[in-house]
């Protein structure tokens, strides 16, 4: 700041106050030590004084301006003077913040900015300030409204402006006055300036036209320029855009395209021929004659586009007129042109390929085909909103495109075009199409279809051998036999011309078919969803991979041959009654909700996966067919099957069913499931009524094998010696009470489901002693629900009770000491006992896999514990109140446990000590009151809904390490 003297800080002042761009922020923090009455004194070293001068002193001459020290000469003269270099922040070194910018991006980002954002990115620093003077970044110039500009003053501004800048090649002037732009004082403004567009301009182009001797491209929109005489040498392109001009005159012989549209032309006329001018575009235009439009075929002999839209002047004459001399016209647009029985010339244009007659009701249909069939090198043709015969026939060698959306009158439509790539009939798939009842469509070039609610089409006819898509949606009319256009042909070439290489097809919506036969070599892709009126459907496609049939509420019949899918999902056919499938690579069948199924002939040796859940009407002779041709089977389900017997798999034979589901069948014992699948590991079995009280004997004790049952002599002898026996018997030499673990004893009894995990009995008619066996003894079980049984009563907690006298506990009187050191230090001492011993403590082992128990909704247990029993009166470790008994920790054969459900039951009372369980769901149990808790590792709690427990007493049963977090309503957490 010591160099900026006041000269500076004047000019600087009034940069910022008239010329727009911003003062660096640098320099704005210099400025806030200055004080406007006098200047500041150089600082001083340490040490010494500063001498500031009083305000109120006279200045001297050179002192700031306006202020007594100088003169109004004086003031004049430094006014007129040449201005210093400004100290300004574009007069700094460049900053760090923009020393970081490669130049390459710069000059993309100024290559983008506007003539005002230029002027602001000069001001930031000296390296700007230079890059931005640079001439390839002036090359377009817009002046508008939009920018900032179009206020009286600023065309003065502008002029200056353009003064300077010779670099200009695009200039844009919208909605300003520009008579000053052809001012002889700046003759060399537009010497490279080749596009100039206008706006609003009043007055005559020619002088500004030759001001521009390199001009290419002139645009003028909305202008009143009354006479326009245009006399250049070098103009390419005019466009006078909704103006009026009373008389136009071109002397323009390089003259490439001319747009007059919405402009009215009083008089249009040229003293030469303009032979290069291949485009008019004069849509819109109003003629003050005829003449002028007739004369235009004389004027451009060469026009190769041109567009008549909404010309009321365009006659039949005139096109007739026009086809004699436009013998190089290529492309004609004349949409919505109003005049009566407008018809295409007799004499067609040799050339015309591309011809767009939209909106033109009321062309003269009726010698129309015949009329196309002389256009031989039409590509596109364009009649939508046309009114047309009721049979649209053409015949077009090299018709590329046919578009006819929102046409009127048709009811056939036969195109025979052998270059057609396509057929356009509405402008989106939503928009209605009506009265059209039959297509029929030959090309050799066309490959995809895609047509939606043509409401009335009946039948349709494709010859086109390279089709590959075909979308028909909500054809709501289509008939079963429009379907078979789409089978391949037979192998002796007949019927070759068709589709023969349909990929997708899609017939989504198409209500009104009932029977679909389709026997195709090359179809993948076939979706009949939202077919409710289909009854039956025969596909032979060797390729099919995907086949939809969502809401086919009427499909009673199907048959499905060679079908090459891994995954195929027919539940949503509630009405089928007979299904026939042949698939040799199928693994997943979903028939989910076919409650009518009677008859299923599955061919499917692959099949891994079969849900039959609601299939009410399968008979039990139909499954055990089933079952008997599938034997790589791993998952079944036969929910809510009531048709089937009690005795449903005695005969089937299913030796790698892992995954059983019989939720609600008249099943009544395990011994038929047992043998007939010796691997099974999750058997659900809930809301089985008919359950004897002794089900489930054949989990907890081997049972004889009778070789003369009914079922055994139905099983292959090979598979029974080598899968049942070998396979169950596992390993040999362990025994539990003098019993094998897993194979037969010496007297020929095997125990059933050795590798069965998880069970569900839920909501069964059990009794007690039978829920009761089946906790102490299925040492297999790692999952367990006994929910809704009304034989879970309070009996069953005893049986997990392991006996104190183990040798596990020995020196500790009630097993706490090993309870609270974990289950892991249970394994520990275990393997450090004798065998004998080992032996001894059988007992605790058989529940040593129990990870998940629920008993959700058990309304007769009114208290749960698990790990704990009551104190004997007077024991010392007894910690109780005189409303709740003492409960004192104790050993469990469940010390595993890790998921304890009680939701919705009548417990009062619960106690627990379990060294594993990480999560306790007791939510809505309405009667508990009582809590004891000795668990270290439980993470999740759910006890939202019990209206007895006291929050004091809740927060009181957690001890230290217990949950982090109690839910109040995670219901992934709920059975």
């Amino acid at each position: 700041m010591e160099d900026l003297d006041w000269e500076q800080l004047l000019h600087v002042l009034t940069l910022q106050g008239v010329s727009g761009p911003p003062v660096a922020p640098g320099l704005l923090s210099s400025l806030q030590h200055l004080q406007l009455e006098g200047p500041v004194q150089p600082e001083h070293p340490a040490g010494s004084k500063a001498v500031v001068r009083p305000t109120s002193h006279k200045r001297k001459a050179g002192g700031p301006p306006n202020t007594p020290g100088r003169s109004q000469t004086q003031r004049q003269q430094l006014k007129d003077s040449p201005r210093k270099n400004v100290g300004t922040a574009a007069d700094q070194e460049q900053p760090l913040h923009t020393a970081l910018i490669l130049p390459e991006m710069l000059d993309l980002v100024f290559k983008s900015l506007d003539c005002q954002s230029l002027c602001a990115a000069g001001s930031v620093c000296r390296h700007w300030r230079t890059a931005s003077q640079d001439e390839k970044y002036w090359t377009r110039l817009e002046f508008s409204s939009s920018r900032g500009f179009g206020s009286p003053g600023d065309s003065a501004m502008i002029v200056p402006l353009l003064a300077k800048r010779c670099a200009v090649q695009h200039l844009v002037l919208r909605d300003m006055d520009i008579s000053s732009l052809a001012s002889s004082r700046i003759p060399s403004t537009f010497s490279r300036l080749h596009t100039l567009d206008l706006s609003t301009h009043f007055g005559d182009l020619q002088p500004l036209v030759s001001s521009c001797p390199s001009l290419l491209h002139l645009n003028v929109s909305q202008a009143l320029l009354r006479k326009v005489v245009l006399d250049s040498g070098k103009l390419q392109a005019v466009a006078l855009e909704e103006c009026i001009i009373t008389e136009l005159k071109l002397r323009t012989p390089c003259l490439t395209r001319l747009n007059l549209r919405a402009s009215f032309v009083g008089g249009f006329a040229s003293d030469i021929t303009l032979s290069r001018v291949t485009y008019l575009d004069i849509a819109g235009c109003k003629f003050d004659s005829m003449q002028a439009i007739h004369g235009i075929a004389r004027i451009f002999p060469n026009l190769e586009s041109v567009d008549v839209s909404e010309v009321a002047s365009f006659t039949p004459a005139v096109l007739t007129s026009w086809s004699q001399h436009l013998e190089r016209l290529n492309r004609l647009v004349a949409q919505r042109c109003s005049a009566q029985n407008l018809h295409l010339p007799a004499c067609p244009f040799p050339r015309l390929a591309h011809l767009d007659l939209k909106g033109c009701c009321a062309l003269d249909c009726s010698h129309l085909c015949g009329m196309l069939d002389g256009y031989i090198n039409l590509e596109t043709l364009c009649l939508d909103e046309c009114l047309l015969p009721e049979a649209l026939t053409l015949q077009l060698p090299k018709l590329q495109l046919l578009s006819i959306v929102g046409i009127s009158g048709v009811r056939t439509v036969t195109v025979n075009c052998p270059a057609l790539e396509e057929l356009r009939l509405q402008a989106c798939l939503a928009d209605p199409v009506a009265h059209i009842t039959h297509i029929s469509v030959s090309s050799r070039a066309m490959s995809s279809i895609s047509w939606g609610s043509i409401v009335d089409l009946e039948q349709l006819t494709l010859m086109c051998p390279i089709l590959l898509e075909v979308h028909l949606l909500r054809c709501l009319a289509l008939k079963d036999t429009a379907v078979a256009n789409f089978n391949s042909p037979s192998p002796l070439g007949a019927g070759m011309h068709r589709s023969w290489q349909l990929r997708l097809l899609s017939l989504d919506g198409c209500e009104e078919l009932q029977q679909v036969r389709l026997h195709s070599t090359t179809l993948q892709h076939l979706s009949l969803d939202g077919c409710k009126r289909l009854q039956e459907l025969d596909l032979d496609c060797p390729g099919l991979s995907h086949l939809g049939l969502d809401e086919a509420e009427q499909l009673r019949k199907v048959h499905l041959r060679q079908m090459p899918a891994e995954k195929l999902c027919l539940g949503a056919c509630g009405a089928m009654e007979s299904l026939t499938l042949t698939a040799a690579t199928l693994q997943h069948l979903d028939l989910k909700g076919c409650g009518s199924l009677m008859k299923a002939d599955l061919h499917c040796p692959g099949l891994e996966t079969l849900d039959l859940s609601f299939a009410r009407s399968l008979p039990e002779s139909a499954l055990r067919a089933l079952l008997a041709q599938m034997p790589r089977l791993t998952s079944l389900a036969l929910p809510i099957c009531e048709s089937l017997g009690a005795q449903v798999l005695s005969r089937a034979w299913l030796p790698h069913l892992t995954y059983l589901d019989l939720f609600s069948t008249p099943i009544q014992d395990l011994t038929a499931i047992g043998m007939a699948c010796p691997k099974l590991q999750t058997l659900n079995i809930s809301r089985c009524h008919h359950l004897k009280p002794d089900a489930l004997e054949p989990l907890l004790w081997p049972q004889p094998v009778q070789s003369s049952s009914s079922h055994m002599d139905a099983l292959p002898t090979a598979l029974l010696c080598q899968e049942l026996f070998d396979d169950v018997e596992g390993e040999a030499g362990e025994e539990v009470d003098g019993r094998e673990a897993s194979g037969g004893d010496s007297s020929g009894a095997v125990l059933m489901l050795p590798e069965l995990r998880e069970l569900d009995v839920s909501y069964s008619h059990l009794p007690t002693a039978s829920i009761c066996q089946l906790l102490g003894q299925a040492s297999r079980l790692t999952s367990l629900s006994v929910s809704g049984c009304s034989g879970a009563q309070d009996e069953i907690w005893e049986v997990l009770d392991a006996a104190p006298s183990s040798a596990l506990f020995r020196g500790s009187a009630d097993g706490s000491e090993v309870m609270n050191a974990g289950f892991s230090k249970c394994d520990q001492h275990r393997g450090a006992m004798p065998e004998a011993e080992r032996h001894a403590d059988a007992a605790l082992e058989a529940c040593h896999q129990l990870q998940t128990l629920s008993c959700v909704s058990c309304k007769e247990l009114t208290i749960c514990r698990v790990g704990m029993r009551e104190a004997p009166a007077g024991d010392p470790a007894a910690a109780g109140s005189s409303s709740s008994p003492a409960w004192v920790p104790c050993p469990t054969k469940a010390a595993g446990l890790q998921t304890l459900k009680l939701g919705l039951s009548k417990i009062a009372r619960l106690a627990l000590a379990l060294p594993n369980l990480t999560l306790l769901d007791a939510h809505s149990c309405s009667d508990l009151v009582h809590l004891d808790l000795h668990c270290p590792l439980l993470l999740h709690t759910l006890f939202h809904s019990c209206r007895s427990l006291d929050d004091a007493h809740l927060h009181s049963a957690l001890f230290p390490g217990a949950p982090a977090m109690i839910g109040l309503g995670d219901e992934d957490m709920l059975d």
